[in-house]
């Protein structure tokens, strides 16, 4: 029985991505041993071109002695892989990431969705596994800023968008929008309708090169309204490079800021004249010996309450009134 599984195994099919790589570069005699699965094992599970191309040199050099290849066919290969390495998609979630603002638990990259559970994430069924995932925040905008590598061959901006198959209901109000803004200048190059409900997914693509656009970019996904807990997901946003037939960006305006009106002052004029209280009377003073009022009177008009300041000056102010009184007496006699 194991000398006939063996067999099944050398007879099966080789994969047509290794077939035809092997064919441009004359390595086909390699096609079948490279193609079984015991050799993807640490690899993603499946052979295929781009899972080559992503190996490490040293688990590239691993894998070609595994499969049995001569020293000049490996170097071969090696150049080529290198050349192919290239071309290959950018994915934004393999990109330095910071400034990240979400609703809900943490940003999520690759396949995680980025809840608390360990979700994984997958449209109508298809797992995502180079995506990211964001819950927005309820009437407010979640966001990641990513750092394209410097040096990244000019291209297209391409990917899609939509609610993650978790998504129990259908959100209330508009649901969500996806944007993405270049952080070069500030503006958005790109922004979705309106998704309320799983299952409708849109896609952008867009030309992109370091020299135009930079290489900052920042994804965000604004809810107008209640998200309950909506998981809005990036489904493989990549940048292709080499590819130079995609459209150019249109900018997208945005709603104008709402500027509260500022309050109208009235027309400059003389300053008010500030209310001052009438100051109050001072302590009276005792100068010398004797009892002789030497303080000021301030505001105090009235000879009678100037008597009534202090006891002991008030038999002294009593004669020298009766006394002028009974001088006006004679006179008037």
């Amino acid at each position: 029985p194991k000398q006939a599984t063996d067999n099944k195994a050398g007879d099966a099919k080789p994969c047509e991505e290794i077939v035809k790589l092997l064919t441009g570069l004359k390595l086909e005699s390699y096609a079948q041993e490279m193609s079984k699965p015991k050799h993807w094992a640490k690899h993603g599970g499946k052979p295929s071109v781009q899972a080559l191309a992503q190996m490490s040199s040293g688990d590239l050099t691993a894998f070609m002695v595994a499969v049995g290849m001569k020293p000049g066919h490996r170097c071969k290969l090696e150049r080529h892989v290198t050349t192919l390495k290239a071309t290959l998609p950018t994915y934004v979630c393999d990109m330095k990431v910071s400034n990240i603002v979400v609703g809900k638990d943490s940003l999520g990259l690759g396949k995680v969705l980025g809840d608390k559970k360990g979700t994984n994430m997958a449209f109508l069924g298809d797992p995502v596994t180079k995506g990211i995932g964001m819950y927005p925040k309820a009437k407010g905008v979640s966001k990641a800023v990513f750092v394209i590598p410097k040096g990244t061959p000019s291209g297209a901006f391409a990917g899609g968008v939509g609610l993650d198959d978790s998504q129990r209901g259908r959100m209330l109000g508009k649901g969500v929008q996806f944007r993405i803004r270049m952080m070069s200048n500030k503006t958005v190059v790109w922004a979705s309708n309106h998704v309320s409900a799983k299952g409708s997914k849109q896609e952008f693509l867009f030309a992109w090169s370091e020299e135009k656009l930079g290489n900052l970019v920042q994804l965000e996904v604004v809810c107008d309204g209640l998200n309950v807990n909506a998981p809005a997901i990036w489904i493989d946003p990549r940048i292709i490079c080499g590819q130079n037939d995609a459209p150019k960006p249109v900018v997208v305006p945005e709603p104008p800021m709402v500027v509260q009106p500022t309050p109208v002052l009235p027309p400059p004029g003389p300053m008010p004249i500030p209310f001052r209280p009438a100051p109050m009377p001072s302590p009276i003073q005792k100068l010398g010996s004797g009892n002789t009022y030497r303080g000021p009177l301030d505001g105090i008009r009235n000879e009678r309450m100037v008597m009534l300041q202090t006891q002991e000056d008030s038999a002294e102010l009593k004669e020298l009134v009766h006394l002028r009184e009974r001088v006006a007496n004679k006179k008037c006699a």
